[in-house]
């Protein structure tokens, strides 16, 4: 007899049973401790470890778990894998068969990550024509991808009137409902980087506030339109490079929870989900 065990036990995470473990392994399966295998030869995975291939789930089959056919939107410093992340996640889709459409506007995505995208699009940095981009795009796709949300308003915002920083920010709460809107209509999933506010805007706090602040995403109410807002928070830089995911709006899960490692090394990257 073969079982795979889903909780620790004597036995490994495969394993052929005895005649005289038998019993003890119908006892294991009755309970919900382990479930009978196919006869195969195949690697099922390791107690406490990672499950086979076919059980494993895409980072796109993650964030549909929690927020269905929705927007997602990461955000975090400079420097703190967003564009990484999110271009693991639209490759990782993609290479389990889901339609990806990668639209860019900050540039920041490795080439090496760039090439691998069937549907990459630099948008540039004029906002106008993001929005237009993003209102017309065209049926179909499990994933949309917009590297970043942020980032053509904040690289001209110190230079804008009050009157256009004002209608800078009512288009990215445009951008928003554009990218929610497709996602519920096609059944499939957005997500979104972007950039905290400046740390100008607690100015005002002590230092010891100041040092355990945590800076709101940039566009103000309008980044709740997003279903859930992660953020990216530096854990070890150097030759691996870990990142924390964080919750910062989140519906079914509280406020600054870690939900997931982002590991980057030279030859590759990894989420692990916690």
């Amino acid at each position: 007899m073969k079982v795979r065990f889903i909780r620790p036990t004597k036995f490994g995470a495969t394993d052929t049973v005895s005649d005289e473990d038998e019993q003890f392994a119908m006892w294991l399966v009755e309970r919900g401790i382990a479930e009978y295998a196919k006869e195969t030869h195949q690697d099922l995975g390791k107690i406490g470890g990672e499950a086979s291939p076919s059980e494993q789930k895409t980072a796109f089959e993650r964030l549909v778990e929690i927020v269905g056919n929705d927007l997602v939107e990461i955000f975090g410093d400079a420097g703190t894998g967003k564009s990484r992340l999110m271009g693991h996640i639209a490759v990782e889709a993609q290479d389990n068969g889901k339609k990806v459409l990668y639209l860019d506007d900050e540039n920041s995505l490795p080439k090496s990550v760039m090439v691998k995208l069937k549907n990459y699009k630099y948008v540039g940095m004029k906002l106008d024509n993001i929005v237009g981009v993003v209102a017309n795009l065209e049926k179909g796709f499990d994933l949309i991808c917009l590297d970043s949300i942020g980032y053509p308003v904040l690289v001209n915002y110190v230079e804008l009137s009050l009157r256009e920083q004002l209608r800078a920010i009512q288009k990215m709460i445009l951008l928003r409902a554009h990218l929610k809107d497709y996602a519920i209509r096609n059944n499939g999933l957005a997500i979104a980087t972007n950039q905290p506010v400046s740390e100008y805007s607690i100015a005002e706090l002590s230092r010891e506030e100041k040092e355990t602040a945590i800076l709101e995403p940039f566009g103000g109410k309008g980044a709740f339109i997003s279903k859930l807002l992660l953020r990216t928070e530096p854990i070890e830089k150097g030759e691996v490079t870990r990142i924390a995911i964080k919750t910062y709006k989140a519906r079914d899960l509280p406020f600054d929870r870690k939900i997931a490692e982002f590991v980057i090394t030279k030859e590759k990257t990894e989420l692990r989900w916690e």
